[in-house]
């Protein structure tokens, strides 16, 4: 799987100091418009402390459990689905699959009497704000919080946790009613979508410097080599999984430009049970916003209203 693929808005929300010392781990880095020696890599998790802001640029994140395909899961089961969260998610939309899916026994060729009912198929379910969805394929669970208005209460990850548990557990007690098998956990993924106003964070791409000042280590003040997009892969601690990092100039919906910072740790959990997944969720979340923190620069982090 790879950044993004659990995003319900790629191109923005429908709005109308880093040492060397500090990430020696670095496995591969694939930076565009500048070549460097000296990665950030990543803390250990258990030199991570909590990381906070009032208001983040975060415009989406997406929590992620991907196991092998559910036997005998069908069409039918996205609507008998439904009915257990239709409270709390009162729309729904049905989508194509993401991601790699398997198709058995299925011909679609011109007149071919065949039982459709396995054809692989995404449901979001959404709630009434259009804010909060849970995202259901034949092998995925998929949990998404996007800024659709500005302002919008930031949901914290103290907050969106238990809404997550909530929804997770509804759906395996859902797929027990059904006699389907409990998910085989293949991988877990956190990714944090950050949007960075042209305007408000920055007014031209030698800005990009300030913004992050590991890119200032690199580079002389005298350079006018700007950065306008980079991308990089890390690898977590003890071979837990790997970061990746995308920074790419984006043109928004609403007309706004913005440089579209995605942070996107995955990997495989110990086991399927709940306590390995959301063991791995937390590892995985307090990386992506540790290496925010570290990756971005205290005045930012003043502008954006850092209280931890």
């Amino acid at each position: 799987m790879g950044t993004g693929l659990w995003l319900t808005s790629p191109a923005g929300p429908d709005l109308s100091d880093v040492s060397r010392s500090s990430y020696p781990e670095i496995h591969r880095a694939i930076v565009k418009n500048m070549n460097t020696q000296n990665q950030p890599a990543l803390r250990r998790s258990g030199n991570m402390r909590p990381v906070d802001f009032t208001n983040p640029p975060v415009v989406e994140t997406a929590f992620a459990i991907v196991f092998a395909p559910i036997k005998s899961w069908s069409l039918l089961h996205f609507g008998l689905l439904w009915d257990r969260y239709r409270k709390t998610y009162p729309y729904s939309e049905v989508k194509l699959p993401t991601g790699s899916v398997q198709v058995e026994g299925i011909d679609l060729a011109l007149g071919q009497n065949v039982d459709l009912r396995a054809l692989p198929l995404r449901c979001w379910y959404v709630d009434a704000s259009k804010n909060q969805l849970v995202q259901i394929q034949n092998n995925a669970f998929i949990r998404n919080w996007r800024r659709m208005d500005d302002p919008l209460h930031y949901i914290h990850y103290d907050e969106f946790r238990p809404l997550f548990v909530d929804d997770w557990t509804t759906y395996k007690r859902f797929l027990i009613d059904e006699n389907l098998p409990q998910p085989e956990v293949w991988q877990c993924e956190v990714t944090y979508v950050n949007h960075l106003l042209r305007g408000k964070e920055w007014e031209s791409p030698t800005d990009l410097r300030r913004m992050f000042p590991f890119w200032e280590q690199k580079m002389s003040k005298t350079s006018d080599f700007d950065i306008s997009a980079f991308s990089f892969n890390a690898v977590l601690p003890d071979k837990k999984g790997q970061l990746q990092v995308i920074a790419n100039p984006i043109l928004r919906s609403d007309g706004k430009e913005a440089i579209q910072l995605t942070i996107t740790a995955s990997g495989k959990p110990q086991g399927s049970s709940d306590e390995y997944v959301l063991e791995w969720l937390d590892m995985g979340h307090d990386y992506v916003v540790n290496f925010f923190a570290d990756f971005t620069s205290p005045n930012m982090h003043s502008y954006w209203g850092r209280t931890r």
